[in-house]
């Protein structure tokens, strides 16, 4: 039996799948008549999960995805997490 293993360059075969998806995302934009959007919702901010939320709103914006992260308003209890998510669901914006 052969070995069908290969190496592959990971960067570029990021980089086309970014392009991919940026052109996926304005064909979605132009049939939507806006820009897709993300709505992130953090409820327990520390320096490692505000690193790893800030890398993917970098990602989403460098496919024609905008981006951003909320918290809930006082303790990140079940009811303010969901007040959040309805003021989220009747945004324009997102």
């Amino acid at each position: 039996m052969k070995n069908a293993s290969r190496i592959i360059n990971g960067s570029a075969l990021a980089q086309k799948l970014k392009g991919l998806m940026a052109h996926r995302v304005r064909a979605l934009s132009q049939s939507l008549s806006r820009q897709p959007s993300l709505a992130i919702i953090s409820t327990n901010p520390n320096a490692a999960a505000d690193a790893y939320l800030l890398s993917r709103i970098s990602a989403c914006r460098s496919v024609g995805i905008s981006a951003k992260i909320f918290s809930p308003q006082g303790p990140a209890k079940t009811k303010n997490v969901l007040r959040l998510l309805r003021r989220l669901m009747l945004a324009q914006e997102i």
